[in-house]
Formats: C-alpha cells, sequence, structure tokens
C-alpha cells in the first residue's frame, strides 16, 4: 500500500491500496492470510479440518470469527441444522429438512444398521476419518455376548391401531417376549402374559450397577441374580463437532402391572451411553421431583414416582397392585402394594397385546387389564463432540423368563447444547 507525507513532512496519510490478510483462498497459488504460504495445510480453528487438503483444495469453509461466532462448528464435520440460515456442514447451502432413510425397511433386516436407520441415524462414516456417522451397529444379549433371540428384535411401522411413529417411517422394537403386536408378522404375536421363553441368558452390561427398582417405593424387591430374554442394540456415532447431546422418543410396556409390581422379577429398559469421559451412564432415568423419593429406572416401577399418582406410567387401568393382589392369592411377592391413580387412558394399548383381560396362570387371580405403558417419552443423553461414542439400547428379563416388556425408540435428534441426562414425559 501507499502512505503519502504531509506538506509539513510531519506526518503520514492512512495507508491506501494496501492488502490486508483474509482468510486462505484454496487452489489460487496466493498467500491470502500472509503466513508465509500458499495453500497451505493449515487449520486455525482446531477442529480437524484444514483450510485446504494437501492438493489446495478447499476444505473448511469457516476458520476464523467473520464467518461464524464458533468456527470450529462449522467444517464438514458438522450437523446441518436445518432451516437457520447457516451452512454448518460447509455443503454450499443450508439444510431445509431432517433427512429419513428408514422407509421399506424389513421388520427383521439383515443389514444391521437397518436397525440405526429406523430411529433416524442417516448418515454412515469412515471410524478413521473425522466426519461424523455412524460407524458401529451390533445386536447381542445384555452382556455384549452373541446368541440373542432374533424375534427379540423387530422394526416396524408404528405399534398397536394408536401408535405412531415419532420420527421417519419406522420404529425400533426391543422385547422381553416377541417383538410384536397383534397385527404383526415376521415375527406374529405371542402373548406377554404369561409370557415367552425366549430361551436365553447372560450376565449384565459391563461396569453397570443393577437398577434400584424405584427410588425408595421399592423395598425387598430382590436382587438380580441373571439377566434373562435380553436384547442390546449398540450403536457407535462420531458425533457432529457441534453437538454436544442428543435426545430419542422410547415408549415402554409391561404385563406385570398390575400384579407383579415391586417384585424381584421386573424387567428393565436402559440406555446406556459410553464415550472418552464417561462409561455406561444409564440415561433411562427418571428423577422424581415431584414427589422427591429419588430416581427411577425404565420399568414398571414407574407407578411409585411422583407420590404414585402422577408419574409416568399413564397407559393403563387404575387398580390395586403388587401384594394387594398377589400375596393374598398365597405368593410370596410381591412385598410391596397399594392402589395406583395416575392412570390417563388405555387408548393407545389398544392392538398392542398389552391390553389383555382375564384370569391366567401368573395372573393371581386378577381378571382385569394385564399390562400397562409409558406413553410417549423424552429421553435425553450427553455427547463428545466429535468423538466416538457408544450408546447401546439394553432391555432385558429380571430373574425369570416370564411376564413380558416392550419398549419403542424413535426419532434420534442432534443437540448443540448439553443437557440434564434423563427421561421426561414427551
Amino acid at each position: 500500500g501507499t502512505r503519502t507525507c504531509n506538506a509539513a513532512g510531519s506526518a503520514f496519510s492512512s495507508c491506501t491500496g494496501q492488502t490486508l490478510p483474509s482468510q486462505e483462498f484454496c487452489g489460487d497459488d496466493i498467500d491470502n492470510d500472509c503466513n508465509g504460504f500458499a495453500d497451505e495445510f493449515d487449520d486455525p480453528d482446531l477442529d480437524g479440518f484444514p483450510i485446504c487438503d494437501a492438493n489446495g483444495d478447499p476444505i473448511d469453509c469457516c476458520e476464523d470469527f467473520t464467518c461464524a461466532g464458533d468456527p470450529a462448528a462449522v467444517n464438514p464435520g458438522a450437523y446441518d441444522i436445518p432451516n437457520n440460515g447457516v451452512d454448518e456442514d460447509c455443503s454450499g447451502s443450508d439444510a431445509t429438512t431432517v433427512a429419513t432413510c428408514d422407509n421399506g425397511i424389513a421388520s427383521q433386516p439383515t443389514d444391521l444398521d437397518d436397525y440405526a436407520r429406523a430411529i433416524e441415524l442417516c448418515t454412515f462414516t469412515d471410524p478413521a476419518t473425522n466426519f461424523w456417522g455412524v460407524t458401529d451397529v451390533s445386536v447381542t444379549k445384555a452382556d455384549g455376548s452373541a446368541g440373542h433371540n432374533p424375534d427379540s428384535i423387530t422394526v416396524r411401522n408404528g405399534f398397536g391401531n394408536n401408535i405412531s411413529n415419532r420420527g421417519g417411517n419406522r420404529l425400533l422394537v426391543l422385547s422381553t417376549g416377541v417383538a410384536a403386536d397383534q397385527n404383526d408378522s415376521s415375527p406374529g404375536w405371542s402373548a406377554f402374559q404369561d409370557g415367552q421363553n425366549m430361551g436365553t441368558t447372560s450376565g449384565g452390561p459391563a461396569n453397570f450397577n443393577q437398577p434400584n427398582g424405584g427410588g425408595t417405593f421399592c423395598k425387598g424387591g430382590g436382587g438380580q441374580s441373571s439377566y434373562n430374554d435380553s436384547v442390546r442394540v449398540a450403536v457407535t456415532v462420531r458425533a457432529p463437532s457441534n453437538a454436544q447431546a442428543f435426545s430419542a422418543n422410547i415408549y415402554f410396556f409391561s404385563t406385570e402391572y398390575p400384579e407383579w409390581v415391586c417384585s424381584p422379577f421386573n424387567d428393565y429398559f436402559v440406555t446406556l451411553v459410553a464415550n472418552g469421559q464417561n462409561g455406561n451412564n444409564n440415561i433411562a432415568i427418571y428423577d422424581d421431583v415431584l414427589g422427591g423419593t429419588g430416581t427411577y429406572d425404565i420399568g414398571v416401577n414407574l407407578i411409585g414416582a411422583d407420590n404414585g399418582g402422577s408419574g409416568l406410567f399413564t397407559q393403563c387401568e387404575n387398580s390395586d397392585f403388587g401384594d394387594l393382589i398377589c400375596n393374598g392369592a398365597g405368593n410370596t411377592w410381591p412385598k410391596a402394594g397399594g392402589t395406583y391413580t395416575g392412570c390417563q387412558s388405555t387408548n393407545e394399548l389398544n392392538g398392542t397385546g398389552f391390553d389383555e383381560t382375564g384370569a391366567t396362570g401368573l395372573s393371581c387371580g386378577y381378571t382385569g387389564m394385564h399390562g400397562g405403558g409409558t406413553g410417549w417419552l423424552q429421553m435425553q443423553g450427553n455427547l463428545i463432540p466429535a468423538e466416538l461414542n457408544t450408546i447401546e439400547f439394553i432391555i432385558w428379563d429380571k430373574n425369570d423368563h416370564l411376564l413380558d416388556s416392550l419398549a419403542l425408540i424413535d426419532n434420534w435428534q442432534w443437540l448443540a447444547d448439553p443437557v440434564v441426562p434423563g427421561v421426561q414425559p414427551g
């Protein structure tokens, strides 16, 4: 540039015509950022994606604060949030819709990746790269060993007569019995009451403490001696560089309501998140903020949450439960009982198989509706951005092979900000 001396010879004018440093422009053989190198393999924002590659081709479209408040969150490894006016993934335009990829998936797919697609995880990637997406999907028993019963996991379009998908065209179904409603085929429905012995036993998830039942609601429910009829879906995903958390919708059903609440045989559903900062943290937990009686794992003992009147178990018939039914029939268990008044409707149970009535061999003479569910819940947990995170969805039957339960999983969404892990209505 040029500066001009004034007439008195005492000062210079401002510099005009100068070339100031700018973001490096790949492929022009010019040192745009004035650091002494042209088209360099440089990464000023330290997000793992350089301005240019070794051939001088562009990679990261944003490396400084002139293009975004957080340039490290804008790169080809980011998730493009639809309709926010920002091209987070450097694709050249802002996304307008959320991609879906689960149309036409069979009920028992041969490609394990379809189980991730069923919950709207549509992007897959090589774990050796910095690009985000699913890197691995496995299906096993609770402890990660082979030998699960294939009929315990399916992909369905809705469930029962009145429950629709929360996202896309399919949802994931896990069960301690057969993962089917009364209208399904491949496999077809089998009664949840008194249940199906799926013929599998295993240890529990590694580094995971057994569920505590339901806060302080269930005392004397018995310890965990075996994990039966379990199925586990483990999805390893490199999180987008701009995602610190995720959410998904879940729906839990069990025929253990109302007779076998607070027994040592209750089924459980957990979601474990493992990454470089924490291992196997269960986020399928409800914090009883109203009743103040503790946290509840996802199982039939949710009826004890919020003082047993307004918890998450809402699709059912109000009834006496536990030892008010079964101890009178001469059973040793359950060890707790009372009257539950938190049921709101049975409409969503229609056609699910959790709406059967009449006395059965394990009903302790109870002839009302055998089963209930939570309604759709929203579950959320934290991730490490740009790192590999493994999420495990696991259901099992505790100590026996009877009185089956089932969980629906759907509608995975990336979240930009950290969350308080857990489950709430939604």
